[in-house]
């Protein structure tokens, strides 16, 4: 109880933390609208449900998105507003095993300080096969039961 601890930082007050996160529920409960959302306001350093964001550049890895998908729930989102500048969209990105890591790498180093927020939606789409990148080997796969 004596140690001081440093007070929490958010990337969204009260709700999300600086740190890793992970938003996991069943399909079509909203999910990918909810991160578009947050990448926005972050980029936009707009409130998001009534909480401050820490406004700086977001990276949103939307691999489940095409482009004409994404377009549409932008419009849908801001109506005739242009889209923060501090906001990045991408619907195709290498596995983190193939270069997709250090392309991440070095979009936080491109924005220095300002950058705030990377989303990957989803990570089925990014993470490298079984056994690769630190990833635990199924050892029972192809083993008869």
């Amino acid at each position: 109880m004596a140690k001081v601890l440093p007070p929490l930082r958010f990337v969204l007050q009260e709700l999300l933390p600086v740190g890793y996160t992970v938003l996991a529920g069943p399909p079509k409960l909203g999910k990918s609208w909810l991160l578009l959302q947050l990448g926005l306001a972050v980029a936009a350093g707009e409130d998001l449900f009534g909480q401050g964001t820490a406004q700086g550049a977001a990276l949103y890895l939307a691999l489940e998105d095409g482009e004409h998908r994404m377009q549409g729930r932008m419009r849908r989102l801001l109506g005739d507003r242009a889209p923060p500048a501090g906001l990045s969209i991408a619907t195709k990105w290498p596995r983190l095993d193939a270069g997709g890591m250090a392309e991440i790498e070095l979009w936080a180093k491109a924005n220095g300080d300002a950058a705030r927020l990377c989303i990957i939606d989803t990570t089925q789409k990014i993470k490298p096969p079984p056994g690769r990148f630190g990833t635990p080997r199924d050892h029972t796969e192809g083993r008869r039961r």
